[in-house]
């Protein structure tokens, strides 16, 4: 399901009834899509801290196999200290230890991302909650009338149709004679009957 028919369930929700996006004007529509844009930034964040999550589950894995690794190998260095394999043991101890802290390091820094990305997800969340309240109003004010006559023509059963006025905007020009205004298509004068100066 795309980030944006998710908003769009969302707002059907909080508006109260059933819309398309077709009946939205652009601004609506455009702002639907900037919280679409929102909603699809959480989900990649939230799928990237998953992603970190795992990859700090299985450094803390390893640092409990180094760990062990780590007591082993002191052990048997510890038992054979006077040869040469005990120093080796010691050697591969030290090695382990190091890798252990580096282990330990990119588990801190995991978790610092971890975090940081969570604030960002909650920082967003509530931006998208505010430009969802917003919008909320806008849509049910400029789609309310149509879901009205929609559900009124549903229940009676009888054919409403809706009417639209356009407006057009008409120049006006003064009448050459009586310098009353006309429109400017006319070819006579209303108000004193004289033909239209060219």
């Amino acid at each position: 399901m795309s980030a944006r028919t998710t908003v769009l369930g969302w707002l059907t929700k909080r508006v109260g009834f059933p819309f398309s996006e077709a009946e939205l004007s652009p601004v609506l529509r455009r702002q639907v899509g900037e919280i679409s844009d929102v909603e699809q930034r959480i989900y990649g964040l939230t799928y990237l801290i998953d992603q970190k999550m795992a990859a700090v589950t299985h450094l803390r894995s390893s640092k409990n196999s180094q760990t062990l690794w780590i007591i082993l190998s002191s052990a048997l260095g510890a038992l054979l200290l006077i040869v040469v394999v005990g120093i080796a043991l010691f050697l591969v101890t030290y090695l382990f230890y190091r890798k252990r802290k580096t282990t330990e390091r990119l588990i801190q820094e995991r978790t610092l991302e971890i975090e940081n990305l969570k604030t960002e997800v909650a920082s967003l969340k509530s931006i998208l909650d505010a430009k969802l309240m917003t919008l909320t109003p806008e849509i049910f004010n400029e789609l309310s009338s149509a879901h009205q006559v929609r559900v009124a023509s549903s229940t009676s059963g009888s054919t409403v149709q809706v009417v639209r006025e356009t407006i057009k905007e008409v120049v006006m020009v003064p009448c050459g004679y009586c310098r009353s205004l006309i429109p400017q298509v006319s070819p006579r004068c209303p108000n004193c009957g004289a033909t239209r100066k060219s």
